[in-house]
């Protein structure tokens, strides 16, 4: 049944063993912003989250809500959960926050700037200018980027912090994305969300924010949640072509994280980049021409483009998909390739130029 709340504003904190953080954090937010609810997601927390939670509701009064849900059921269905007790309740603007500090509560002012002012997903971003790390070793940095640079590499996702957990969207924007489709639990949710908004057509934002690592409580991060979006993001890619091309493309995966071995058709490195680029561009084309234009022919544009550019190319899908693989095997190889990517462009980008500045000279000498 639809109700209507007071604010028109609610930040969705999911919760699990989080007695350390939780009140801190709930009268930090309320404190800050005086026209906006909260939402707690509580999975069954051994250590009384929730009696900490259901104690504060008396203080804050229609501000504060709680859904509390049986056993450990993971981050993604926490948040879709909350987001259709927001979309009951008519909210129009819905974050998604950690209750560990981790993200800047003062951030979320932005956040909600960036979607009045038009954007449909607002991203608090950690890899934008502006953007910073804090408690952090070397290691955990590399690997995190490298994460959002496989995702960006392979989804042509046009967000810099792809794995981000800080974010706010439009309620428009949660009703079209089709959240029963979205079973990710962990990173690989947050990238199936940004990628349902972007493919819909949605302007995705990114604001800077300084985010540092809990210093009370446990991380709920482990292996099954990172090969969980390592494995996503291929379902995500090859979902329009079919099963078997995805299992296929799953299994080469597979095979390429066991052994070094250059597949059987590997396109020459400076000639991938190339033919990188030119994707690249389609892309962006597509994005520019059919920005207002409905999902189905957006798609459909999509395809058509692609398969001409594969015949141009002289090429077909599965020899660049597995070039790409082989080119960005690891961290090392795929640093190493975006920057040879870059430079490339940087080439390109200079060579227009000199044509132009060559154009200009030969228009500004007088004929004979």
């Amino acid at each position: 049944m639809t109700q209507q709340n007071m604010s028109e504003s609610l930040v969705i904190i999911p919760t699990y063993n989080e007695k350390e953080n939780i009140e801190q954090m709930l009268r930090c937010v309320f404190a800050m912003y005086e026209n906006l609810d909260i939402l707690v997601v509580e999975d069954s927390s051994p250590d009384g989250t929730a009696d900490i939670v259901k104690s504060l509701q008396i203080e804050f009064k229609n501000r504060l809500h709680i859904i509390e849900r049986k056993g450990k059921l993971g981050l993604g269905t926490a948040y879709i959960a909350g987001f259709h007790w927001a979309l009951d309740r008519q909210y129009e603007y819905i974050f998604e926050m950690d209750a560990d500090f981790s993200h800047p509560v003062e951030k979320i002012g932005e956040l909600l700037h960036a979607l009045k002012q038009g954007a449909g997903v607002a991203i608090g971003s950690r890899y934008v200018q502006g953007g910073s790390v804090k408690n952090w070793d070397l290691q955990r940095i590399i690997l995190s980027y490298g994460a959002s640079l496989y995702v960006r590499l392979i989804l042509w996702l046009p967000v810099k912090d792809t794995t981000a957990g800080f974010i706010g969207y439009k309620r428009a924007v949660l009703e079209k994305i089709q959240l029963t489709a979205i079973v990710f639990k962990g990173y690989g949710f947050q990238i199936a969300m940004k990628y349902a908004a972007y493919k819909l057509g949605f302007k995705l934002q990114e604001v800077p924010i300084s985010f540092k690592d809990r210093e009370l409580g446990v991380s709920k991060m482990s292996l099954s949640i990172f090969k969980e979006a390592v494995l996503g993001v291929w379902q995500m890619r090859f979902r329009k072509i079919g099963f078997k091309k995805a299992v296929l493309a799953l299994f080469l995966l597979a095979m390429a994280c066991q052994n070094n071995d250059k597949p059987k058709n590997l396109i020459a490195e400076d000639a991938f980049i190339q033919m990188y680029l030119d994707s690249k561009i389609v892309e962006q084309v597509i994005k520019e021409k059919l920005d207002k234009q409905a999902d189905s022919l957006k798609n459909a544009v999509r395809e058509q483009a692609y398969e001409t550019f594969f015949k141009e190319h002289n090429i077909n899908e599965l020899d660049f998909t597995n070039s790409y693989n082989y080119y960005n095997k690891d961290i090392e190889s795929t640093i190493a390739f975006t920057n040879k990517v870059k430079d490339s462009l940087n080439e390109r980008l200079e060579k227009i130029k000199h044509r132009k500045q060559a154009h200009q000279e030969e228009v500004l000498v007088p004929t004979p």
